[in-house]
């Protein structure tokens, strides 16, 4: 399973990394990486896109992590609590959410993604990244 702390560690190559919201969809783990600036997404996406996660970075019995990755809709994510499904790397002051202990993350129920998400817009680029991991199964 791919950690927060993993794609913050891939993703910060690039740049300085704001905001990570990650959630589960029918399409698998998915990630939104916000940077400062669209050149810096960007920059990032066509580094990572279709690379796999360096077998280092994983757990031993973890598979082979494709990333695919577009450009969200997403601006600004609103991150509310820091836990083991979002952070907030310029607000360190944010409350740690129940979810962010071994008990309350195995207690939590499936989260709807849209509580951590904020700021839409329709432009083809964004500052916010998608990221789909492939093969990866959620921390539980």
């Amino acid at each position: 399973a791919v950690s927060i702390d993993v794609l913050h560690l891939v993703f910060a190559a690039f740049g300085d990394v704001h905001k990570i919201a990650t959630f589960e969809k029918t399409a698998g783990f998915q990630a939104l990486i916000q940077y400062d600036n669209v050149t810096t997404a960007d920059q990032a996406r066509i580094a990572l896109d279709g690379r796999s996660i360096p077998r280092y970075l994983l757990p031993e019995d973890a598979g082979n992590c494709t990333l695919r990755i577009s450009f969200s809709a997403h601006t600004d994510l609103n991150v509310k609590f820091q836990s083991y499904r979002s952070r907030d790397y310029k607000n360190p002051d944010l409350p740690i959410a129940p979810s962010a202990t071994p008990e309350g993350f195995a207690q939590l129920n499936a989260q709807n993604p849209s509580a951590v998400l904020g700021g839409k817009k329709g432009e083809m680029e964004s500052n916010v990244l998608l990221v789909n991991v492939e093969n990866n199964s959620y921390p539980v």
